[in-house]
């Protein structure tokens, strides 16, 4: 049903109203601020009112439960001492009586009834020990045997602290030779010094085991003395090698004796010597040379005594005397030139100069 509005003041107390019966549900309804209805729930039934966020009950006055001619009775010892009835007019008073000794108390259950003076496997207050006073540590009862028994845990045992200190070095000393060191009674960890070879040896529980020993040096040459005595790599690398060397700067040699014929390096001076002792000079320059092998080889028609001429190559470019092998017959002059490429025609003049007629 729609709500209807009444903008008219309404005086309840003169009875403008008459037997108003409030709604009446078992379940709480949708709440408007102000609203109320009567909640006939079971345990409920009373009038509710709605304050805006929740239903809130009305006060109501409990009612007290009725009772049937109820009887209390209180027994001591099972034995009644009072009986109430809850339709009494007059006040009723019980008599009980509290115990407050143990000769009082029934013994049903075997408690204790004698003084405590008189019993047996007891020790009195009076003759405990007072605060502070330490008992004798052997005549405590199951006291512990180990340290862990104590609740101690971060303590090592005395087998630990053994193994630990057995296996410490322990020097014991110096002796001539290894057959000199001991064969009975030694622990493990002990150590002497060899002196004939200056060496440690610890036992290990079975052998006598090598430590370290002196090493002599001197023998021995330091870094910094074999710095100065020899060659480095560094150094040996700038040398020249023996086979096909490249000379640079101005490369020295001894000079050869006079009238010398072999492989020997023949320096300017030999040249010019050899120069002054002849008078026929033949000059050629050489024709297109493929190397063999890395070896340009050059033939040359001699005229002369093979032991009466000598050969001399230089480039003709630059007039500088180049590092060649030549060999004399009665017939040719062979010239070897080390290249492992094509020399081409007209790069080297071979010299030839003849004895001189005597």
């Amino acid at each position: 049903m729609a709500e209807k509005n009444v903008l008219i003041d309404l005086n309840l107390n003169n009875n403008e109203i008459q037997n108003v019966v409030l709604q009446n549900l078992a379940a709480e309804p949708t709440g408007k601020e102000g609203k109320i209805y009567y909640d006939s729930a079971s345990g409920v039934k009373a009038p509710k009112f709605y304050d805006g966020t929740a239903w809130k009950q009305l006060a109501k006055k409990d009612e007290l439960p009725v009772v049937n001619n109820a009887t209390l009775t209180i027994q001591k010892n099972g034995v009644n001492v009072q009986t109430f009835t809850a339709n009494a007019s007059a006040n009723k008073t019980a008599n009980i009586t509290v115990p407050t000794k143990t000769s009082e108390v029934t013994n049903d259950s075997g408690f204790i009834t004698k003084e405590v003076d008189n019993l047996t496997n007891y020790t009195k207050t009076s003759d405990l020990p007072t605060a502070g006073k330490t008992g004798k540590f052997a005549d405590l009862l199951e006291k512990p045997t180990t340290i862990a028994g104590y609740g101690i845990t971060d303590a090592y045992t005395k087998t630990e602290i053994d193994n630990k200190v057995s296996s410490v070095y322990k020097y014991k000393g110096s002796v001539a030779t290894y057959a000199n060191l001991p064969t009975t009674g030694q622990v493990v960890g002990e150590v002497y010094n060899v002196e004939e070879n200056g060496a440690n040896y610890a036992w290990d529980g079975t052998t006598w085991d090598k430590l370290g020993e002196t090493i002599d040096f001197t023998p021995y040459l330091l870094k910094t003395d074999a710095a100065a005595t020899y060659a480095t790599i560094t150094n040996l690398n700038k040398k020249a090698p023996l086979a096909s060397p490249t000379l640079t700067g101005t490369p020295k040699a001894p000079t050869a004796a006079a009238g010398t014929n072999t492989t020997q390096i023949a320096t300017t001076a030999f040249v010019q010597n050899a120069i002054a002792s002849y008078s026929i000079t033949l000059a050629s320059n050489n024709p297109a040379l493929t190397p063999s092998s890395g070896i340009c080889t050059w033939t040359i028609s001699n005229t002369h005594n093979n032991a009466d001429v000598l050969c001399s190559v230089r480039e003709v470019a630059t007039g500088e005397e180049v590092f060649a092998s030549v060999t004399y017959s009665a017939s040719n002059i062979v010239i070897k030139i080390n290249s492992t490429a094509n020399i081409a025609a007209g790069t080297y003049r071979a010299v030839i100069i003849g004895q001189k007629v005597s």
